[in-house]
């Protein structure tokens, strides 16, 4: 149980410390009584991710071993196509949609962290899935849950504490005051 929890702490903390600038980004650019949608778009991304990462998971459980190898090696080839014909967007300019429209915070939120951060997540959790038994499984997300409250507070206190400058997010300029 320990080690589960160790390995849960290691690899949220590895995929998510860059995520932290975009919540502070988040953050200083909600009105104050709208923040605390930014903790529940966090959860449902996080939920989604593994989700997700454990379809795939049980999906290559599936697959003969012999084929693995060559079914993964089709996935860069297949993000490196799609980068071709549809070119590449930025973080920053997915981040600004996302917050122009405030209709839906918490789709926003999610929406924005899995274009941002999915990948890099699901090419964490699905190895990390894949050799850990249903109860390992729990207790990972259950550390996921809990490093995702303290990710967000940390996130608030630089963002928001720091006063982080809001019109940095649309000159794309922070700066401290």
């Amino acid at each position: 149980m320990v080690s589960s929890i160790l390995t849960a702490i290691t690899a949220y903390t590895s995929t998510s410390i860059d995520y932290l600038v975009i919540l502070m980004l988040i953050f200083t650019s909600l009105k104050p009584r709208e923040r605390w949608l930014v903790y529940w778009g966090d959860l449902l991304e996080t939920t989604v991710l593994v989700l997700v990462s454990l379809f795939i998971t049980q999906f290559l459980k599936m697959v003969p071993q012999a084929w693995i190898l060559g079914l993964l090696g089709i996935v860069p080839m297949i993000m490196g196509i799609k980068l071709i014909i549809w070119g590449e967007h930025g973080e920053d300019e997915v981040l600004q949609k996302g917050l122009n429209r405030h209709t839906d915070i918490i789709a926003n939120v999610a929406i924005i962290t899995i274009t941002t951060c999915g990948a890099d997540n699901i090419g964490i959790y699905v190895p990390l899935f894949a050799q850990n038994s249903a109860v390992d499984i729990a207790i990972i997300f259950l550390t996921f849950s809990f490093m995702l409250s303290i990710f967000c507070y940390i996130g608030f206190v630089l963002g928001v504490d720091c006063k982080i400058n809001p019109n940095a997010v649309r000159t794309k300029k922070i700066s401290f005051l």
